[in-house]
């Protein structure tokens, strides 16, 4: 888990580089081959995926044990050393806008970057992970700010390494010396503090094609906190409120029939 996402894009004009790795990771050069990370992921049976929000970025290969070893070889190589050629670059920024595109298809994209842009005016939290549009259109020529990204936040002091499954807890801190010992520490730099809107805002998404109305009502809420009761009161919120079987579900979607779902997002 890297402690990187849509919050540490500071800079105007880099949006979206946190998701960008995400993808780029994927196209490590193991041992100097062309996809050489994928084929040797492949070999050792891994179901590898990840996904990037506002705060990390996550990394999840699961696998058998006794594949373990080549996992932790695999893992932080890319970690501490990625290998990936500009030309590699362009072509996941491409990916990357092929993904936008695919997205914008629905209401929901536009509306989460109007939300966004309304409650944090001057924060990173105010952009989507995807970024602006017209930054990913720009990301193919952000070739170095992107290697700077990396650069900076892929350190040991920003990543939680997590392994889980049949395993003995002395003999992985062992193991995991062994592979990530040399990886080397740098400081992060701070997420700027952002103020919150003054106000109550409203605004209406218009949309070309004829579509069931959406309505999106946010708040903000305080900061995810271990401890807090604030904190674990939003985690069951989603239950209680949203989920099927919460009393508010079942009178809106099959009593007054006024909705044909409800979602309940806490993570924003």
């Amino acid at each position: 888990m890297v402690l990187a996402g849509a919050r540490n894009e500071v800079e105007p004009g880099k949006t979206g580089l946190a998701h960008l790795f995400e993808h780029i990771l994927f196209r490590h050069r193991w041992e100097g081959k062309e996809n050489g990370y994928e084929d040797a992921i492949s070999r050792l049976g891994a179901h590898n995926n990840a996904f990037t929000t506002y705060d990390i970025t996550f990394y999840h290969p699961l696998t058998f044990t006794s594949n373990l070893t080549g996992v932790l070889q695999l893992e932080s190589s890319r970690f501490k050393s990625l290998d990936f050629t500009e030309k590699i670059f362009r072509t996941e920024a491409g990916a990357v806008l092929g993904e936008y595109r695919r997205n914008a298809s629905f209401p929901s994209l536009r509306m989460s970057e109007r939300e966004l842009a309304l409650m944090f005016p001057h924060h990173p939290y105010g952009h989507t992970t995807m970024g602006y549009l017209e930054d990913v259109k720009d990301m193919p020529n952000e070739y170095k700010a992107a290697v700077d990204f990396y650069d900076t936040y892929y350190r040991p002091n920003n990543c939680v390494l997590v392994i889980a499954g049949d395993v003995k807890a002395d003999e992985m801190f062992a193991k995991v010396e062994q592979y990530y010992s040399d990886w080397q520490r740098k400081d992060v730099p701070a997420i700027p503090p952002g103020e919150p809107p003054k106000k109550e805002q409203r605004e209406f998404v218009p949309w070309d094609a004829d579509v069931a109305p959406l309505v999106w009502v946010a708040y903000r809420m305080p900061g995810f906190h271990t401890g807090s009761t604030d904190t674990a009161v939003m985690q069951l919120l989603n239950e209680l409120l949203a989920s099927q079987a919460a009393p508010l579900y079942k009178k809106l979607r099959y009593e007054k029939q006024s909705a044909s779902s409800l979602n309940l997002n806490a993570d924003e």
